[in-house]
């Protein structure tokens, strides 16, 4: 038996725009972050699952997943609840220079980062699910970018996204 691909969501712009599709006030293109990174990290653990149900189970119970009834995105223990229910293990994390030099990847484990962005007057926040590959470089995902260990992404996401702030879970398979 071959296999399965992993196919990955890697353009969340590819989702419609319509408010109302990601909580009453968001959309899956601006605000579905959360859920793709959900998605991403069930694929990547083999679990099977479709995005369409995991959005749905966002507007479902919206006032405990999302922010600003999705206008301002998920909340991260939403993400770890709902990864919780296929039995992983989630914890989460602050990346302080102590915990980065404990940051360690094997292929049962996963992240899923939570990091804020400037560009000129406006404010962001992006969620991107990451793996890491046996010669120890780290890919995230939406979009797929590729980093030679956890200090070159952090290092990478603060000199061109002007990152400001950055959280994460760390999520293991049983």
């Amino acid at each position: 038996m071959e296999p399965t691909e992993k196919i990955y969501i890697e353009r969340q712009k590819n989702y419609t725009k319509q408010r109302g599709t990601f909580g009453p006030t968001g959309s899956i293109s601006a605000n579905g972050c959360g859920a793709i990174a959900v998605y991403n990290v069930l694929i990547h653990f083999e679990v099977k699952a479709d995005f369409m149900d995991i959005v749905e189970r966002f507007n479902r119970q919206w006032l405990f997943s999302t922010s600003l009834g999705g206008f301002m995105g998920s909340y991260i223990f939403y993400l770890a609840y709902i990864l919780k229910q296929y039995r992983l293990q989630v914890r989460p994390i602050l990346f302080t220079p102590k915990a980065i030099d404990t940051f360690h990847l094997d292929n049962r484990s996963a992240f899923i980062l939570l990091y804020g962005w400037r560009k000129k007057q406006k404010l962001g926040a992006h969620y991107q699910a990451g793996f890491s590959h046996a010669d120890g470089t780290i890919t995230l995902h939406n979009p797929n970018i590729t980093y030679f260990g956890i200090k070159d992404l952090l290092r990478e996401k603060r000199k061109k996204e002007k990152m400001w702030f950055c959280m994460g879970l760390m999520i293991r398979k049983h």
